[in-house]
């Protein structure tokens, strides 16, 4: 008989561990479906969460503010929004993606720091910009909408560290005095940090 309660045909398997890479959540609430929920903003510009306009979910982090005036309504300064991650050196080749819509009466060809743009920083590093490239500006501008876009930042060099980075609408005066002549607001929305895959 079985006198110990042993059971000869049951026996134990170990299986291997198998390590799936699946890429980690390391943006925190990056469609503002949350509202401020793990961002930080700051800024002359005014800052919102709204559901206005956006890319993908029911919210985007407004940066600027429409109803600023033309011909010197518009307050000097930025508007920003960031957010302090670690960059898992497990990832390869990790890439910062988001979705940004900018609506601008200002143009600025080559993206120099004396006319109205968006700006993606990585500490104090600049890692993108966009404006107005072409066309027109002014006051009474019918086209201000530059559609939604999608950009993307290679974060490899940053593999390991902890870093912020920070999306920022800024405004210049255009002419003295500090009120600006040209308002410039920008959407963001869908934030995230992966693998590169292209898109």
């Amino acid at each position: 008989g079985n006198t110990f309660g042993v059971v000869p045909s049951k026996r134990v398997v170990y299986l291997p561990v198998v390590t799936m890479n699946y890429p980690p959540i390391i943006i925190f609430n990056g469609g503002f479906e949350d509202r401020w929920t793990g961002w930080r903003h700051d800024g002359e510009l005014a800052q919102a969460v709204t559901s206005a306009n956006w890319s993908s979910g029911n919210f985007s982090a407004l940066l600027g503010d429409p109803n600023y005036e033309c011909a010197g309504g518009v307050p000097a300064g930025s508007a920003w929004v960031e957010q302090t991650v670690v960059i898992p050196s497990s990832v390869t080749s990790p890439t910062l993606y988001f979705r940004y819509n900018i609506f601008t009466q200002d143009k600025n060809p080559f993206l120099q720091d004396e006319y109205d743009r968006f700006d993606v920083k990585v500490g104090n590093t600049l890692v993108f910009s966009d404006a107005r490239r072409t066309g027109q500006y002014g006051c009474t501008l019918a086209d201000l909408d530059l559609q939604w876009k999608g950009g993307k930042v290679d974060l490899s060099a940053y593999s390991g560290q902890q870093i912020t980075i920070r999306f920022e609408n800024r405004s210049t005066s255009d002419y003295e005095p500090a009120f600006g002549w040209y308002n410039t607001w920008t959407f963001v929305d869908n934030v995230r940090i992966e693998p590169a895959n292209g898109w």
